[in-house]
This record gives C-alpha cells, structure tokens and sequence, in this order.
C-alpha cells in the first residue's frame, strides 16, 4: 500500500469514526434528556402519590370518627323512640281508665295535669266543680297542647331532613372515595406508560447503534476496498 492509499484509507476512516462517534453522542445525550424527563415525572407521581395516601389516610380516620358519632347517635335515637313509645302506651293505657274513674279521683288527675290549687277543684255527687281560677289555669294548660304538638312535627321534620343530609354526605365521602381511587389508578397507569417509553426508547436506541456499526463496517470495507485500487 502506498502513502496515497494509506492517505485515502485514514481519511475515510476518520470520517466514519466521525459519525459513528456522532451518531452515538446524539442518540446517548437523546437517551438521557427523555430519561431526566421521566425521572422527574416519577418523582412528582412518588410524591402526588404520597400526598394521596396522606388524604385517603385523613379521610378514614375522619370516616371511622363519622361512623362511631352515627353510631352513638344511633343508639341515642333508638333509647329516645322507645321511650317516646313508652310514654304513647301510658297515655293510651291513662287515658283509658279516665273513662272510668270516679269522680274524687277524676279531679284528683285534672288537679295534678292543670297544676290547681286543692281550693279551685272539687267532686260533687253530680259531676266536677271548678272555679274561676281554676278554669283559667286549666285553659291555660290546654293552651299549650297544639304549640307543643305544632313543636313536635318541626322537630320530626328536622330530624328527617338531617337524615336526608346525612344520607347525602355518605354518598358524598363514597363518590370521594372512588376519585381518588380512580385519580391513583391514572398515576399508576401513567407511570407504567413512561416506564414503558424508557424501555422502548433504550430498544430503539440499540437497534440504531447496531445499524451504526453496520454502517461503519460497511464503509471501513469499502474504505479498505478502494485503497486497494490501483
């Protein structure tokens, strides 16, 4: 081989290692920027994952809290029904032998209920005598039944909307419960998905290294070949 051909040889030799070094810089330094990329998102994932553990970790501690205040509350309203029952069966059972009582103690009961004095009631063989005082005092007493039944139904009004609300808050907490379920289910599948490129991207670039180095040799025969002409 003469100097001229060593000459050509060298040169085509370089300018592949050019390219073939070029080629491999551009496809690393590619490789590295999607790489920093995805180490980036993971890590705002890691931590928006974090963040929702701590959220869904709040809201079961704050369900478990929810629960046992229904469940005492529960129990408080069960003892209050059964009591308001109680007292309904009593004024049945009260009213009941009203009906037959004799008159002394007829107006023994009216005395107690209307809160008179022992002056302004009395039985006498043909029925009950009140005074004045009296009759007002008992008037004033009745009065009080329609406001205290008029009390009553708001009351049991209240009471069912709050279930109302109440029932509504816990489809509330379950609808919460499932977004942030599905919000985790969306990080993880993201995740999967840039782990997924990397994987591919780290494929491609392999694929693209070995056609280099075809390439290269290829040209470094070819290179050789034409040196060796005359």
């Amino acid at each position: 081989m003469t100097f001229k051909d060593f000459e050509k040889f060298a040169i085509v030799l370089v300018v592949v290692l050019g390219l073939v070094f070029i080629g491999h810089r551009y496809f690393d330094t590619a490789a590295a920027v999607t790489s920093a990329k995805v180490e980036a998102a993971q890590k705002v994932l890691a931590q928006q994952e974090q963040a929702n553990a701590t959220i869904a970790a709040q809201t079961a501690a704050q369900q478990a809290q929810y629960a046992s205040m229904v469940e005492s509350l529960t129990k408080q309203n069960q003892a209050l029904l059964s009591t308001i029952s109680a007292n309904n069966a009593a004024l049945s059972k009260q009213q009941a032998a009203n009906q037959t009582l004799p008159l002394p103690d007829l107006a023994n009961r009216w005395k107690a209920l209307g809160n008179l004095g022992n002056s302004d009631i009395a039985a006498t063989s043909t029925g009950i005598t009140v005074t004045d005082q009296g009759a007002r005092a008992t008037v004033n007493q009745l009065e009080r039944i329609p406001v205290l039944q008029t009390t009553v139904d708001g009351l049991t009004t209240v009471s069912a909307n709050k279930d109302s609300q109440i029932a509504g808050l816990n489809t509330l907490v379950t609808g919460k419960d499932s977004l942030i379920a599905g919000l985790n289910k969306q990080l993880k599948d993201g995740d999967d998905v840039c782990t997924a490129k990397v994987k591919d991207l780290k494929v491609q670039q392999r694929k693209k290294s070995r056609n280099w180095f075809a390439a290269g040799v290829v040209v470094g025969w070819t290179a050789r070949t034409v040196a060796k002409l005359p």
